[in-house]
């Protein structure tokens, strides 16, 4: 589900439920074309609704990261993961077109443009290996 279709209401009720939240990334450096950008933004969306689908009953789709360089995306990133945890999402999943250079110390994973189903893989593996 989207961050946006969701009451507060309805957060309350859910809160035990929805324990991953996913954070789009679409990793623009403000010097691509408009229709670059367009093209960013939908291969995005084509990595998250298959996911969304298969997962909307434990997962939410924070609002997209757009702009920033590799660093300042880090920090932003790191600290929205920071404060995702405190409002207690158990995992936090970047979603992004490309594999990051960095590692994101509070992400539980990093899911890129992959299949569908290789992408679904290693999120179940997440939630199972937590399980046990």
């Amino acid at each position: 589900m989207k961050f946006q279709e969701v009451t507060f209401a309805q957060w309350e009720q859910w809160k035990p439920y929805v324990d991953t939240v996913f954070l789009p990334w679409t990793q623009l450096q403000g010097d691509e074309s408009p229709w670059e950008v367009t093209a960013r933004l939908a291969q995005l969306a084509d990595i998250l609704a298959p996911l969304e689908r298969a997962y909307g009953g434990r997962v939410v789709t924070y609002p997209a990261l757009h702009y920033g360089t590799s660093l300042e995306a880090h920090v932003l990133l790191e600290r929205t993961m920071e404060r995702l945890h405190a409002f207690g999402f158990r995992y936090c999943v970047i979603v992004c077109i490309v594999p990051a250079a960095q590692h994101f110390e509070g992400a539980s994973l990093v899911l890129t443009a992959n299949a569908p189903e290789e992408m679904r893989h290693p999120l179940v593996a997440l939630w199972h290996d937590s399980a046990t």
